[in-house]
């Protein structure tokens, strides 16, 4: 089920593919981040590497997730992250040790500007993903995931579409979150070569 997500990984280093994760999983984490921004359980990111707000340059509100101590509303896609790092480190050699992950939640016009995630002063993020968790996103709805080269060309735009499952080598692919009409939801997360917790 991973092949064609590798091969394309192997062949660009970005790869992107539609209901790689069931719906059921999706409506799940949907329906557990309701539960928590109710319980305002969701906090304003800070900019990586500056640890400081800057809502000139993004506007997303996070809840961090302890992959040692999964909750039984991402258990399933814990088992299908703990394959993947699996996988990534048999067939490209990555050495990754541990990751780390959020729910992030855009609300209405929220963005995040062009940045790239292996961090000038932290250098062990290796593989960056994405899971959508966006159901009926539509065409005009905003809100897409803006792929760069490293020469600041446009190499991909992608929809938020609930199920989407994106990945990418950390440090090779600046990206930015554009605004959208409506509120956006991600889980969204590192491979790390390094231990974390």
């Amino acid at each position: 089920m991973l092949e064609p997500f590798f091969q394309d990984i192997q062949a660009h280093g970005f790869s992107s593919l539609d209901n790689l994760i069931d719906q059921h999983t999706v409506r799940k984490l949907v329906k557990w981040s309701d539960i928590l921004r109710a319980e305002n359980q969701f906090v304003p990111a800070k900019v990586s590497g500056e640890k400081i707000l800057n809502a000139q340059i993004r506007g997303d509100s996070t809840y961090w997730l302890d992959p040692l101590h999964p909750t039984v509303e991402w258990d399933e896609l814990k088992l299908f992250l703990d394959q993947l790092q699996s996988q990534l480190n048999e067939k490209f050699f990555l050495g990754i040790k541990q990751y780390e992950c959020h729910l992030a939640y855009y609300p209405v016009g929220a963005f995040y500007k062009k940045h790239l995630d292996r961090l000038s002063t932290n250098s062990s993020r290796l593989f960056t993903f994405i899971l959508y968790l966006n159901e009926n996103w539509n065409e005009g709805d905003g809100g897409e995931l803006v792929v760069f080269d490293k020469q600041g060309l446009e190499i991909k735009r992608l929809s938020p579409q609930a199920g989407r499952l994106v990945g990418f080598m950390s440090d090779e692919f600046p990206h930015e979150v554009l605004p959208s009409i409506r509120p956006r939801l991600s889980f969204t997360g590192w491979m790390h070569n390094k231990l974390l917790y």
